[in-house]
């Protein structure tokens, strides 16, 4: 008995019409435009805004055959005929500019030990945890030391559900260290550019030069350090763009979170 071939037709698939490439920053100023394919609708050192259009998808040519005129600076002219849509791509690298406000507390608790011990012999029965020897830990702070945990030899491939922990603790008591100024402002900054780093776009996102850092607020406990930094990296996504005319910028959407 022979066996039939299933036939499927192609599908190809759904043209993505339109696609632009829009900023997904703010507080930007372009430097660098690479164009792969599509218009580019900003230039070197123009500030954006989050959602503005830097590469247009669509695919230009001339009214007119171009003609150099005299004294005219700007060659070759930008197309001014829209052929059809495409979708955009390129790179588009700028500086942009990033603030955040942390609390640095100027007060350390560290836990010293005091020397005292206790040790607890305690049986875990599934759910049910049953201490056996040491009586509860009796000092208000404290911290585990070490922890051995035995269980008993099951038969086959059986196991019993039990175990034991032999748990050491040591009494601490909690000193409060004061904290240089300067050392709890560095902290800060450290701080702030982990949480930074976690939001630029990764293999182009960098930061430039060193954050600048001002000391907005004063207590006893902690200082208000408000922290500025640049970074240099890529701000282009790409979005599908309404229909309508070639080169009609969409409404500002998406962006990216406060630190």
């Amino acid at each position: 008995m022979g066996r039939g071939l299933e036939r499927t037709a192609y599908r190809p698939p759904p043209d993505p019409g339109r696609v632009d490439l829009v900023a997904d920053r703010e507080n930007c100023v372009v430097e660098t435009v690479v164009v792969f394919q599509g218009q580019r609708r900003v230039k070197e050192g123009e500030a954006v805004r989050l959602g503005q259009v830097l590469i247009e998808g669509g695919l230009y040519g001339f009214t007119s055959p171009p003609i150099r005129l005299p004294f005219v600076q700007e060659w070759p002219p930008t197309p001014d005929k829209p052929l059809g849509p495409l979708v955009a791509r390129g790179q588009v690298i700028a500086r942009c500019s990033y603030e955040g406000y942390l609390e640095a507390p100027l007060v350390r608790e560290e836990p010293v030990p005091t020397g005292r011990r206790r040790r607890q012999l305690r049986l875990r029965w599934g759910d049910r945890d049953i201490l056996l020897l040491g009586g509860p830990v009796p000092a208000a702070e404290y911290r585990e030391v070490s922890r051995r945990t035995a269980g008993f030899a099951g038969w086959r491939n059986w196991l019993p559900p039990v175990e034991l922990d032999m748990v050491a603790y040591e009494e601490v008591r909690v000193h409060r260290v004061p904290v240089p100024e300067a050392e709890a402002v560095q902290a800060a900054v450290r701080e702030y550019l982990a949480r930074l780093t976690w939001q630029l776009h990764p293999g182009t996102g960098q930061v430039a030069g060193a954050p600048a850092v001002e000391v907005s607020t004063r207590t006893p406990e902690s200082l208000g350090v408000r922290i500025r930094v640049e970074t240099r990296e890529a701000i282009g996504r790409p979005q599908p763009a309404a229909t309508g005319t070639p080169g009609r910028e969409e409404p500002n959407v998406g962006g990216h979170p406060d630190i």
